[in-house]
């Protein structure tokens, strides 16, 4: 389908929620150093400021909060990503690990997606390829910081991509 025709699954939204964990209410520092909160959303780069652990100590995150951002601020805009970059029609499945890729690595100039030149490979008509770079990374946060369990994530996202795998 043309990407403008698709939208997260359900399937592919918990994937995501169950690779980020349960939501943590209190902002965190990942493992790239980002002041965090929720299912993984950057708060702003850089540790959590004082000020900024002061509000979500009195006002902690909310699991309905949690996701009300992940699927109508956080999700939308990941899809607008792909509507904006991918011309060429894509399955559900390959959708889904794009949207999971990117959740997790970053889709803005400058980050992942667009680096390794994702859009490139699959508007060339290069499906495999694309899945090869989702597989060959991040493995770690993007100041280098331990991430975790990222190398499987990776191997499960082009799984996903390419074969329809959902873990």
């Amino acid at each position: 389908k043309d990407p403008k025709d698709l939208n997260l699954s359900l399937e592919g939204r918990d994937y995501i929620i169950g690779k980020e964990g349960d939501n943590k209410e209190q902002p965190y520092n990942d493992g790239s150093g980002n002041c965090t909160i929720g299912y993984g959303f950057m708060l702003n780069p850089g540790e959590c400021p004082g000020p900024t652990k002061k509000w979500y100590r009195d006002h902690p995150l909310t699991d309905e909060q949690a996701d009300e951002w992940l699927d109508q601020k956080i999700i939308p805009r990941i899809e607008e990503i792909i509507e904006d970059t991918v011309h060429v029609k894509l399955t559900q499945s390959q959708f889904d690990g794009l949207v999971s890729y990117i959740y997790n690595s970053g889709g803005e100039p400058g980050h992942w997606y667009i680096d390794k030149k994702i859009p490139e490979k699959l508007n060339g008509g290069h499906y495999y390829e694309a899945a090869m770079v989702i597989d060959s990374g991040p493995y770690s946060g993007n100041n280098g910081g331990d991430a975790t369990g990222l190398e499987p994530r990776r191997h499960e996202e082009a799984a996903m991509f390419l074969y329809g795998l959902y873990p």
